[in-house]
């Protein structure tokens, strides 16, 4: 076997080795198999980079450029520079937490010195609030105070009794509806509980199994020949739902007619009760009437009230006021029978002299001469003109009436009436 001097560099095309690298600068040497002698007698890398060596003398690394220089200077700046903020930032911190601590302190000392302020403004407005209250309870206790004397003053004279020579048993009929808002509302509802209540007395006691159609007048007197009362009965069978009738006949009440012998003015109307004033151009009267309506599971009840004296609307000179009370009672029968029972009460009218005589009475009736009549001659024809108006008017409603329960069948069966079943119809 040949061997490698050192040193030297042989051009073999032989297999090359791995490359190893120079300590102090990369370098690339090339080695090939041969005598392991040849190989370990070669000299030391030590002494290959040895600057006695002539041949590597001049292979030192270069020194390092200035782009590597600045950029580990602007690196160390910057680390240099978050150091010092970082440092900046702890004590700022520990600036803030002290400061932080002092005003805690300073602000619990300013608390404790005005502690006594907001105790004395909390007391302060607690007793305001406390003032205020008392002060609307003395004036709500001043208020139902006068509103009890007033109603107690009000009932002891509905309940004395009339100074006349009938006393009749109904003394609240003379009550006067009050001014005050509050009196007037319990007024009104007072007033028509107590016709309710005598509908429901009387009905009572004269019911019975007959249903045929009734007209009748009765003249009361006081066994003097005095006109006392004028009563008023009517009956009769109609063929509708009872509810049905008495939301016509109270839309009969309720609106706004036409009429060139009546002048009306509602006064309440909350859908139950209703108040209003009627001038009738006929009779030169003007009426207050107050009417409420009842519902019942097997009867609808309207009660009636021609009030004779209210203090928001005094009696004027030359006025006259008709005074009376009834009822209404639709009473079921059948899903489609109803039985209609009218009942009224007339007394005198008043007027700022009084009541009405009897022959002015018989004149508002159409009685010819009553001057020249006997008293109990006017009296019956009084009764007989009573009756025939009665009818009349009956008559007048009933039209009405079934006028409107037609138009309810028909709005009915419209909206009952499929839409394919209306196109063809049209």
């Amino acid at each position: 076997m040949c061997s490698v001097p050192p040193n030297s560099v042989v051009d073999t095309p032989f297999l090359e080795f791995p490359i190893t690298t120079c300590p102090t600068h990369e370098r690339f040497v090339t080695r090939r198999p041969g005598n392991l002698q040849a190989i370990l007698s070669r000299p030391s890398m030590d002494a290959i980079s040895s600057p006695s060596s002539p041949e590597l003398s001049n292979s030192s690394p270069p020194p390092p450029t200035a782009a590597a220089a600045s950029l580990a200077s602007q690196r160390q700046y910057e680390s240099d520079r978050k150091r010092r903020y970082r440092a900046e930032q702890r004590i700022h911190r520990r600036a803030l937490k002290a400061e932080v601590d002092v005003l805690e302190h300073q602000l619990k000392w300013l608390q404790e010195r005005q502690a006594w302020r907001m105790q004395a403004t909390r007391l302060f407005r607690g007793m305001c609030t406390s003032m205020d209250l008392n002060r609307d309870l003395r004036g709500q206790i001043c208020r139902h105070r006068d509103l009890v004397r007033v109603l107690s003053r009000w009932v002891q004279a509905s309940i004395h009794p009339r100074p006349l020579a009938m006393r009749r048993c109904t003394p609240w009929l003379d009550s006067t509806l009050l001014a005050d808002p509050v009196a007037r509302q319990y007024g009104l509802r007072w007033l028509t509980d107590r016709v309710y209540h005598s509908a429901m007395v009387a009905h009572g006691a004269l019911s019975s199994s007959n249903v045929d159609d009734i007209a009748t007048v009765e003249i009361h007197t006081d066994g003097t020949d005095d006109l006392g009362a004028i009563e008023s009965h009517f009956q009769s069978t109609v063929l509708a739902n009872n509810g049905a009738i008495a939301d016509c006949m109270w839309s009969l009440f309720t609106e706004r007619r036409r009429s060139t012998v009546h002048t009306i003015e509602i006064l309440v109307n909350d859908g139950h009760l209703l108040y209003l004033r009627v001038y009738d151009s006929l009779h030169d009267t003007m009426s207050c009437i107050l009417l409420r309506r009842y519902d019942l599971p097997t009867r609808v009840v309207f009660a009636r009230l021609f009030l004779r004296t209210d203090e928001c609307f005094p009696l004027q000179p030359n006025e006259v006021r008709p005074h009376a009370f009834g009822w209404t009672i639709m009473e079921r029968i059948t899903d489609d029978v109803t039985l209609y029972s009218s009942r009224l009460m007339q007394f005198a009218p008043v007027t700022t002299d009084g009541e009405l005589s009897v022959e002015r009475i018989a004149a508002v009736f159409g009685v010819a001469e009553p001057t020249r009549l006997a008293r109990p001659t006017i009296l019956a024809q009084i009764q007989t003109n009573a009756l025939r108006n009665l009818v009349n008017q009956r008559r007048q409603t009933d039209l009405l009436l079934h006028e409107r329960l037609h138009e309810r069948r028909l709005v009915r069966a419209d909206d009952e009436t499929p839409l394919g079943d209306r196109s063809k119809a049209s």
